[in-house]
């Protein structure tokens, strides 16, 4: 997409500006739906939607701007092979799975326990692998985002 005196070609141009679209679109989409999910999660455990929604909500926005946090360092490894792609978005899932699921209990521990926060381990690890397959389907999306905007630039 560079040319030889390293301007962006307007083609080149173009090519980001409509992935830049297509990501946040679907960014956003994503997360909206893991969103949903979430809420049907704490439901179908016995927690109150209504009472938990703004747990949920932090918890969509900290996913969103980790989502798009990953496509950044994705689309920056673009032209690297697939393997190294696809090991890269597992390597990135596991961290932003750790963060987002810190983020949860955090949240749940400020806006529901006040000064009490206790560490129960098997949720620890439940909400830590929970994120962790939440970020590994995205980082898979994008990867696959990623070869259909290639493949249709090489047309």
């Amino acid at each position: 997409m560079a040319r030889e005196n390293d301007t962006v070609s307007p083609r080149g141009a173009e090519y980001t500006a409509s992935l830049r679209r297509a990501t946040l679109f679907l960014g956003f989409l994503y997360q909206l739906m893991q969103f949903v999910i979430s809420n049907t999660l704490w439901s179908s455990l016995g927690y109150d939607p209504i009472e938990m929604l703004p747990i949920t909500l932090i918890l969509m926005l900290s996913g969103t701007l980790m989502s798009y946090a990953m496509a950044a360092v994705l689309f920056r490894f673009r032209d690297q092979s697939i393997l190294f792609k696809l090991l890269l978005g597992s390597a990135l899932s596991l961290g932003a799975g750790a963060i987002n699921a810190g983020v949860g209990f955090l949240s749940y521990g400020l806006i529901e326990h006040g000064d009490q926060i206790e560490t129960v381990w098997p949720n620890v690890s439940y909400n830590v692998i929970y994120c962790a397959a939440l970020f590994h389907g995205w980082a898979f999306l994008y990867i696959a985002l990623l070869a259909n905007f290639e493949l249709r630039e090489r047309r």
